[in-house]
């Protein structure tokens, strides 16, 4: 009779939650005593939410074989840095897909019935109560949507636009041949057709070298008069939101929907000064949230759940499915993941 194998024990406190993160229970549960109180010789993998990670964090702990980013986003993250040290770096993809998607998609479709426009006028109790129609609102089979971005999140976000009847397309380069017909949906060939065609255009890419601050002037002036943006993705994204306030105000842009800021809390430029002080030409037409799409009571426990599995994945020299730098796959598992 074969024997049964155990897994390896783990080393005792080789793991570390840098910051933030307050309740540890989930991650216990994974980790065991392999989860330690600091930073130290001692420590294999950092599991990280804000704590920069760059080439001095990592020259300081050279023991440390892997990190971690309890979200998806990595920008806090030097991932270059990272594959010069030989340590396999780490996002957490797979959380809160729905939640994000969800919120981009309640974003646009209220945006696109006019829900909170209707509910200021409303409020105002006018005489002629139900001759307020607004003009510019379309049947969902005839708005088009666009998706900038099609992975996990921006890829649920269009099949749950399609399932509510819009029409939709994407353009994202870096998904290969085939991927449309995945999504049962029209690839863009440039980002420049996608903004001229669609009424909505939703943004799911990351944060890198490409993607900060492309959602500048040109961008909105290259988009359909009228249409409704929205972003969940990355507040970095976004330039500058003068601009965007210039394109709500001028009537370019028909109206907004941001849960990511490119500073948080948001600084109190116009857009924000007009949205809080609820000027006539922005009410209804600007949805702003602090940053919380990914929430829900079940995202947060797979999240800390994910980035303590991905931690023991790396601890037991397993190259992790998640990993940002691939090509130090060959040499990190020839080192035995640094160990």
């Amino acid at each position: 009779m074969n024997a049964i194998s155990k897994e390896p024990e783990l080393p005792r406190g080789s793991v570390v939650i840098t910051d933030h993160v307050k309740d540890w229970s989930i991650a216990r549960e994974v980790l065991g005593d392999a989860l330690g109180n600091r930073l130290n010789a001692e420590t294999r993998v950092a599991v990280v939410w804000r704590h920069r990670v760059d080439g001095a964090f990592l020259s300081v702990h050279p023991r440390i074989r892997g990190v971690v980013r309890y979200g998806v986003g990595f920008d806090n993250i030097d991932v270059e840095a990272a594959s010069r040290h030989g340590v396999v770096a780490c996002n957490n993809p797979a959380y809160g897909v729905d939640e994000v998607a969800d919120t981009a998609v309640a974003m646009a479709f209220a945006l696109v019935r006019g829900i909170l426009k209707y509910d200021e006028i409303a409020r105002k109790l006018p005489a002629n109560w139900q001759q307020n129609m607004q003009a510019t609102i379309r049947r969902t089979n005839r708005t088009m949507v666009g998706i900038v971005g099609a992975g996990r999140i921006g890829g649920a976000a269009l099949l749950k636009f399609k399932a509510l009847g819009f029409q939709a397309q994407f353009f994202d380069p870096y998904v290969p041949s085939g991927h449309e017909k995945m999504l049962g949906s029209r690839r863009a060939e440039t980002l420049a057709s996608l903004l001229e065609e669609c009424d909505v255009v939703s943004l799911h890419t990351p944060l890198n070298a490409e993607t900060a601050g492309f959602v500048d002037r040109s961008f909105v002036e290259a988009m359909k008069p009228g249409a409704i943006l929205v972003n969940t993705s990355r507040g970095g994204v976004v330039r500058e939101l003068d601009v965007i306030a210039d394109a709500l105000e001028g009537g370019r842009l028909g109206a907004v929907g941001f849960d990511v800021m490119p500073e948080e809390p948001p600084q109190l430029n116009s857009l924000i000064k007009a949205w809080q002080c609820r000027l006539p030409w922005i009410v209804g037409r600007c949805i702003i949230n602090p940053h919380t799409a990914y929430y829900s009571v079940e995202s947060q426990v797979e999240m800390h759940r994910l980035a303590a599995e991905t931690a023991k994945y790396i601890l037991l020299g397993k190259w992790p499915p998640n990993a940002l730098n691939p090509e130090i796959r060959a040499q990190w598992l020839r080192d035995g993941g640094r160990g």
